[in-house]
Order: structure tokens, then C-alpha cells, then sequence
């Protein structure tokens, strides 16, 4: 009588032998806890601000559905996830500018737009901070008159 087993069967078996059994002889690190403490938004206003404010989206295609109105896909910038209707848009940017936001906007293939993982937050914000600051659409700064 043959016995016959399947490769994908013999990786498994032993990737749980690994995980079993392999790393008994090492130390376990003792993982610490941390809780997050409540936080008070009391002192915040939740009235729309007096004076227009700047918001500066930076995301890519979901950012680019919240912030669209409900309907047909239609872009604002071609080729990009700056979007002004989707089928799953949440009228983001609409409420903002009925609350007297400036909606503003950068995602893939802009310097400001790009590598937005947690990860890279920290070389953005130190090297860019100035354009980020002024970036109306993309890589272009809007104009200071507004």
C-alpha cells in the first residue's frame, strides 16, 4: 500500500511544527498593554469656523470616494482619484464647503500625492511642510489671493 501526501500538506504540517514546537527554547518577551486614555473634545466648537479654512486632502481612490458626490463616475482631474462623482461617493467635499471649508487635494502621481503610508508620513511632513501647506491641486500651489 502507497501513501500518498500532497506538497502543499508537508509545508503545512511543518510550518505548524514551527510554531508549535520551534521557539519553546526561546525567552517570551512579555508584551505590555497600553490603553488609550479618554480624550475631552468638549473644549472643540462643533459650529462651522467664522473665517474660511484650507483643508488639504492627501490620499488615494477611497479618500477620492468620500470626498465625491453620490452618481455616474466623473473626474475632476483626469487619470487620478481626484473625483467630483462616484457610485460609492460619500459628498465629503460638499458638506466641507457648506461648513465653510476650502477643499483641497493631492494624491498618486504628485510628489505631495504619493508614498502616503504611516511609514513615510514623518520624511513627508519634515521636507514638504512648506508645499504641502500651499498645495492647491496635485503639485500646484494655489494663489495667494485666496
Amino acid at each position: 500500500m502507497r501513501l500518498f501526501i500532497n506538497s502543499g500538506l508537508i509545508a503545512c504540517i511543518i510550518l505548524l511544527a514551527l510554531f508549535a514546537g520551534g521557539c519553546t527554547g526561546q525567552k517570551k518577551r512579555e508584551i505590555k498593554e497600553t490603553t488609550v486614555k479618554e480624550i475631552d473634545l468638549s473644549t472643540y466648537r462643533d459650529s462651522k469656523p467664522e473665517q474660511r479654512l484650507r483643508l488639504l486632502f492627501i490620499h488615494h481612490s477611497c479618500g477620492g470616494q468620500w470626498l465625491a458626490d453620490k452618481g455616474e463616475a466623473k473626474d475632476i482631474l483626469a487619470d487620478t482619484c481626484i473625483i467630483a462623482s462616484h457610485p460609492n461617493g460619500g459628498g465629503l467635499r460638499a458638506l466641507l464647503q457648506q461648513n465653510n471649508y476650502e477643499v483641497h487635494e493631492a494624491v498618486y502621481k504628485s510628489v505631495i500625492g504619493d508614498k502616503t503610508d504611516v511609514s513615510d508620513w514623518n520624511a513627508k511632513f519634515r521636507d514638504k511642510m512648506g508645499e504641502i501647506l500651499k498645495c492647491d491641486q496635485q503639485d500646484s500651489l494655489y494663489k495667494e489671493s485666496s
